[in-house]
């Protein structure tokens, strides 16, 4: 009986839009706004060795604290440093390999394309942990084969474990998102003035110089903004090689201060770094807005056709591919490998032909029987899929109010959405942890405190993926339907979702893959009934049990291969049946 006075309760609920809309802002304001406030809270109090809902006095002794010291300015350089290498490496090469594939006679362009979507599969977690096996001063294999070539002894002479370690394997870590931003630019551009310029005579340099990049300066700056915002909250390299390295970022500075080899965690300090973090976040994304207002000076796409007319690059095209493979394998096949031969050895030893014989599968079968696998496993299969659908649905619901609906305050909904974008993940999860202190909800520690942060995280790339495919359904299909005396929840369950499904499943898989893969959030909610495959390669590398690191990582690249390839396939049949 009860239980069908609640079912009765709910379609009735979700028949009324305008109940809907109020309650879809209560929840977008309470996943967004509460972090924040909890997080501006907990900076301004004395929460040194107390908890943030204990009774303390307001205070600004913890901005003083990092404005005024010298510690923070060396934490302040060091990120700039990483931020800035890092977009040195992996914004140019982005370009230029962006560049070869849509604008050049390169052989293999639909392939490279395709191949270009690999890397992103790898985590930058299991990245660094490749690399500090290929790079490491003592044990790295590349340094093992310079020794040998040159008859070296001692360390090196290459080190991973320097901040220039650190951006050289970020910078090639943002390359492939990089190179479908900046992709996508070229694609929507006007060849013509590139033509003209070739025709009275200009070089290619010249051109690209004066008319290309120019042109692509909007687009730019805001791949350049967008990377720099992720940068500052990275922390999967730092952990993994900064920790080693001695070089502490603001990222790193807030997990060590919420997670204390002893004692309470310092609340306030991690906070306040935090809405710094914010702050400059929200400075950037401010920036990109100023500059965007002139995009109408960069128009070059109207109603008049175009085609790319592609650069024979004729000698040089075969060179200009051997980079573009030279990338992947230094982006994906090398770690990989290193990481594969780990996973085959009783205990890790750089490779070697006498070891072959050594080879064995035991990691695979007896990581299974060690404890936390098994609930990691599942715990991250439940955390992805739960995490995707609750995004992408809620994004649904929001994109329809922003775009259909007539309700007052529906911009404010939108901006709401979008607010995520300039909310760095290490910050996310702090604010939701302290939330979660605070207000008396029984999910601290478990993955549903975790999926709660992680919907926050993805609901700004949900909101905007939703709202862009539902500009493309005309009203009048909607129309057609309420006028015919179907209700406002029949016409979206029958009419819209079935349009907005290619978009709704292609969010669904990226949510899914960040979910799966997601670190940063993970880490800062971590305890042990809510371990994630990413939390538990982490603390297996830190513990050092390499072999068994090799193991689980392989493992998590295969599935996040596999679904990504099969991601891609869905959207090129996607693609072809419209």
């Amino acid at each position: 009986m009860k239980t069908d006075k609640a079912c009765d309760l709910f379609w009735k609920f979700i028949k009324n839009p305008k109940l809907l809309y109020i309650i879809t802002m209560g929840v977008v304001v309470y996943l967004v706004a509460a972090p924040i406030g909890m997080l501006l809270l907990s900076s301004i109090k004395a929460t040194k060795g107390t908890l943030p809902f204990e009774s303390t006095p307001f205070t600004l002794s913890n901005y003083r604290q990092i404005y005024l010291g010298s510690y923070y300015y060396v934490l302040f350089f060091n990120s700039l440093v990483f931020t800035m290498g890092s977009l040195l490496i992996g914004i140019p090469l982005a370009f230029l390999i962006a560049w070869l594939v849509e604008r050049t006679n390169i052989p293999y362009r639909n392939l490279t394309y395709t191949l270009m979507l690999l890397p992103m599969a790898i985590p930058g977690m299991l990245s660094a942990m490749g690399w500090v096996l290929l790079l490491s001063p003592t044990i790295g294999f590349f340094n093992i084969i310079i020794r040998n070539m040159f008859n070296l002894t001692g360390e090196g002479p290459l080190n991973i474990y320097t901040i220039s370690g650190m951006f050289f394997v970020e910078g090639i870590r943002i390359v492939p998102t990089s190179f479908l931003m900046i992709s996508g630019f070229f694609r929507s551009m006007d060849p013509s003035l590139e033509d003209a310029s070739s025709v009275s005579g200009k070089g290619m340099l010249f051109t690209i110089r004066h008319i290309t990049l120019p042109l692509l300066r909007p687009g730019l700056i805001a791949t350049i903004i967008f990377f720099a915002i992720l940068l500052i909250e990275a922390v999967e390299i730092p952990l993994v090689i900064g920790a080693t390295a001695g070089v502490n970022v603001f990222s790193t500075e807030i997990y060590d201060a919420t997670h204390p080899a002893a004692g309470l965690p310092d609340y306030g300090t991690a906070s306040t770094l935090g809405m710094l973090i914010v702050t400059l976040a929200i400075v950037l994304i401010m920036l990109y807005w100023r500059l965007t207002k002139r995009a109408e000076q960069f128009v070059t796409v109207t109603g008049k056709g175009f085609r790319p007319r592609l650069i024979n690059l004729g000698r040089l095209k075969y060179p200009a591919l051997a980079l573009i493979f030279i990338y992947l394998a230094i982006s994906v096949v090398f770690p990989f490998l290193i990481l594969l031969w780990g996973s085959f050895l009783p205990y890790y030893t750089p490779p070697s032909m006498q070891l072959i014989s050594s080879l064995t599968m035991k990691n695979y079968r007896v990581i299974w029987e060690y404890p936390g696998v098994q609930k990691a496993f599942w715990n991250t299969g439940v955390l992805g899929t739960v995490t995707a659908a609750a995004t992408m649905i809620l994004a649904s619901i929001i994109s329809w109010f922003t775009v259909r609906s007539q309700y007052k305050g529906k911009q404010l909904l939108d901006t709401l959405s979008f607010l995520p974008l300039a909310l760095p993940s290490i910050v996310i999860g702090l604010g939701v942890m302290i939330v979660y202190l605070i207000v008396p909800i029984p999910i601290y520690g478990t993955i549903w405190i975790i999926s709660i942060a992680l919907v926050t995280r993805y609901i700004a790339f949900g909101a905007r993926t939703m709202s862009a495919a539902q500009l493309q359904i005309h009203e009048e299909l909607e129309e057609a339907s309420l006028v015919s005396g179907v209700s406002w929840i029949g016409t979206f369950r029958r009419i819209i979702l079935p349009l907005l499904s290619p978009s709704f499943v292609n969010g669904c898989i990226w949510v899914f893959i960040h979910a799966f893969r997601e670190l940063s959030i993970a880490i800062m909610l971590f305890s042990n009934k809510s371990i994630v495959l990413s939390t538990l390669i982490y603390f297996t590398w830190d513990s050092g049990r390499m072999t068994d690191t090799c193991a689980l990582a392989v493992i998590l690249m295969v599935i996040l291969f596999a679904v990504t390839l099969s991601g891609r396939i869905y959207v090129l049949k996607r693609i072809k049946t419209y």
